[in-house]
C-alpha cells in the first residue's frame, strides 16, 4: 500500500482515549467501506451510563481500525469499552482477520509503502538492514490523542521496536 494512496490520519484532541487495533492483512477497499458502515452503526449507540459517547472511528493505511471517544466530559467506563470490544469482535468475525494480536509490527519500507509482519519478521527485516533506526514505524500501544499526535507514527529509535535494531 503506497502511502500517497492513503488518507492523511486525522489529528485527534489530547483529551481523546485512543485504541489502535492492527490487522493481520490489508483490508480490501470494500472491507473499509464495510467497517465505516458499520462503525457508523456502532457510534451512534455507543454510550457510557446512557450518556452518548463522542467517538471517531478510522480505518488508516487500509492495515489499521482507530477507535478515540472524546473524554473531556466524561470518561469511558468499563461497560463502554466493553461494547467497543463486542464491535471489534464483531468485525474480526465478519471478516475473518485478527485485530487483536499485540505481536504485530508495521513499518514504512524503503519503497515507501507500508509492510507489516510479526516481531520476527521485523527483526529480520532490521538485520538485513531494511529496517533502520530511521525507519518510520506505527506505535500501536498510544492510548491518548496526545501520544497518538506525537508518537503514532515515529521513527523505529524512538519506538518500543528498537530492541530489534
Amino acid at each position: 500500500m503506497s502511502l500517497s494512496n492513503v488518507m492523511d490520519r486525522v489529528l485527534l484532541s489530547p483529551n481523546d482515549r485512543v485504541w489502535v487495533y492492527q490487522s493481520t492483512r490489508f483490508f480490501t477497499e470494500n472491507e473499509c467501506l464495510a467497517i465505516h458502515h458499520s462503525a457508523e452503526k456502532f457510534l451512534q449507540s455507543w454510550s457510557s451510563h446512557g450518556r452518548a459517547m463522542t467517538g471517531k472511528v478510522q480505518v488508516l493505511y487500509n492495515l489499521f481500525v482507530v477507535v478515540s471517544v472524546d473524554e473531556s466530559a466524561f470518561a469511558a467506563s468499563g461497560c463502554s469499552i466493553d461494547k467497543s470490544m463486542q464491535w471489534i469482535l464483531g468485525l474480526e468475525k465478519e471478516l475473518n482477520v485478527d485485530l487483536l494480536q499485540r505481536t504485530r509490527c508495521a513499518w514504512i519500507n524503503n519503497l515507501g509503502e507500508v509492510s507489516h509482519g510479526s516481531m520476527n519478521e521485523f527483526e529480520s527485516a532490521a538485520k538485513r538492514g531494511d529496517i533502520t533506526a530511521e525507519t518510520l514505524v506505527f506505535n500501536n500501544m498510544v492510548t491518548t490523542g496526545s501520544e497518538w499526535n506525537q508518537r503514532w507514527m515515529t521513527e523505529a529509535q524512538n519506538s518500543w521496536q528498537n530492541r530489534f535494531l
